[in-house]
């Protein structure tokens, strides 16, 4: 991804966090174009989800290997092995077993 698209997207990421307001992720696209299995918009969502511990948010995102790793990120954050449940990969879900502490 160009250097300006990662600058929109990173401002775009950091608003959201500070707001807690997922709003601002949908102005992001869904893929983009140079890095088709990149998702800003996706991305963002997992960015605030993580921060605010918030599962519901994860639920949100359409593509199943962005949902798990944002099931994976929060697991991890919490220390919460139950979040992993959720996980669909095997790998991922496996990964998240292990690096989740409780």
């Amino acid at each position: 991804m160009p250097n300006g698209h990662w600058r929109t997207y990173s401002c775009y990421s950091k608003i959201a966090i500070a707001n807690q307001d997922i709003g601002i992720c949908d102005k992001m696209e869904d893929r983009d174009l140079t890095f088709p299995e990149e998702s800003p918009k996706f991305t963002c969502y997992i960015d605030v989800a993580v921060d605010t511990y918030n599962i519901e948010i994860c639920n949100m995102i359409d593509d199943q290997r962005f949902k798990d790793s944002c099931y994976l990120s929060i697991a991890i954050r919490k220390d919460d092995k139950g979040i992993c449940d959720n996980i669909i990969n095997q790998e991922v879900k496996s990964e998240c077993y292990i690096s989740a502490q409780e």
